[in-house]
């Protein structure tokens, strides 16, 4: 595979050079792209205005997604077409959507309903069009091949729960891109070893988009969120790659086997699929509805407790690195005995999470009845001091 330039060749095989040139290609064009969307949002004032939920204190741009989409559609439809993979015009087509959906919803926030409904449409692109689905769980809690109806609709399902979930850990700086950054990663090594050309094309693209992005997301003077534009398009692209990484043809000499792709993607989800559900559960407890907003996710536990953003969001990448290695030492367990132990660590993680919380509020309330103790005498002097100067007069 060739690029002719002024008569010179540039191989677009397994060398250094096409990947180096699409990765800095992502960022040079989405780091560009963050300061002119800054520039705007403020000259416009199309900022995320802080609230009971926000951790930020100020007005802060969140069109972020701009930037990324902007980058990735122009690579995808300039390089793309070097890699023989039609899908990539159908996923083109898919994150369109789900660019003016989850833009329209940071403008003047829509229905969740009408943004499920964008998730759907743009899960059918590549579902029906693309033909990329989720076919077989290979004997994960023992199901096999899926009837067409049944793997059309659980696919769907798996893109929505993927892209929300995604969403709900966008809660402070750093922590949905990097997560996005090292699943990403993970996922473009492996398609790297297995010689999966174009999705290592998008892998690293991805990537690229993304670390520009983290730049400015921890940047005090020019910050910028993703958005809901932004979460919603990373997150359709990691359910993208998951999906894909079930279903390409493995390297027969490659360390993980084929069937046992389902419970690598588990384990690559770990963080948001743990934090969704005990948030869900927790609300359900309450008798609240699941989709209710409130400050109960593991990042607001973990800035309770004193964590800085940065260091919330390094725990949760080496947390999903450490979740698909623990997979992989048990890689000649059977797929269930796997599947256990991920639910056995994700509760181990629900009942230390809870215990932390319990010990923030029991911190604060020792903090309150010290500082109210310690009023007390000051408060009684003044009074004494009040008396004694009146006193005096």
């Amino acid at each position: 595979m060739y690029v002719y330039l002024s008569n010179i060749s540039f191989s677009l095989d397994y060398s250094l050079i096409w990947p180096f040139f699409a990765f800095s290609l992502s960022l040079i064009i989405s780091y560009f792209c963050f300061p002119v969307i800054i520039r705007v949002s403020k000259m416009k004032k199309l900022m995320a205005k802080p609230n009971q939920r926000s951790v930020h204190k100020i007005k802060t741009p969140n069109l972020g997604g701009i930037g990324i989409f902007i980058s990735l559609n122009l690579i995808i439809t300039f390089l793309g077409n070097y890699f023989e993979d039609s899908n990539l015009s159908s996923l083109l087509g898919a994150l369109t959507i789900l660019f003016f959906t989850g833009l329209i919803d940071d403008l003047i926030n829509i229905k969740p309903t009408q943004k499920i409904f964008g998730q759907v449409v743009a899960s059918l692109c590549i579902i029906l069009i693309a033909n990329v689905r989720i076919e077989s769980l290979y004997g994960l809690f023992g199901i096999y091949e899926l009837p067409y109806l049944l793997s059309v609709s659980f696919s769907i399902f798996v893109f929505i729960l993927m892209i929300n979930a995604y969403n709900l850990i966008d809660g402070v700086d750093g922590l949905a891109g990097s997560f996005a950054i090292t699943t990403t990663l993970l996922f473009g090594v492996f398609y790297f070893m297995n010689k999966n050309d174009s999705m290592f094309f998008l892998s690293i693209c991805i990537i690229g988009s993304l670390i520009s992005f983290l730049i400015f997301n921890f940047s005090k003077k020019e910050k910028i969120f993703m958005g809901d534009t932004g979460s919603m398009i990373v997150g359709f692209l990691l359910c993208y790659q998951a999906i894909m990484f079930i279903n390409v043809d493995f390297n027969p000499n490659f360390l993980i086997k084929s069937t046992k792709s389902p419970i690598y993607i588990l384990a690559l989800f770990s963080f948001p699929l743990l934090d969704t559900g005990r948030v869900f559960m927790l609300r359900i407890l309450k008798n609240k509805s699941p989709f209710s907003a409130d400050k109960n996710h593991i990042h607001h536990v973990f800035l309770k407790y004193g964590l800085e953003h940065w260091k919330i969001s390094l725990m949760v990448s080496v947390f999903t690195i450490a979740m698909v290695f623990s997979v992989f030492i048990f890689n000649d367990s059977s797929m269930n005995k796997q599947a256990v132990f991920l639910i056995g660590t994700w509760t181990t993680c629900i009942v230390v999470i809870s215990n932390l919380k319990m010990y923030n509020k029991l911190k604060r309330k020792s903090k309150k009845v010290k500082a109210i103790k310690n009023e007390e005498p000051i408060k009684n002097t003044t009074i004494v001091k009040s008396i004694t100067f009146k006193d005096l007069a």
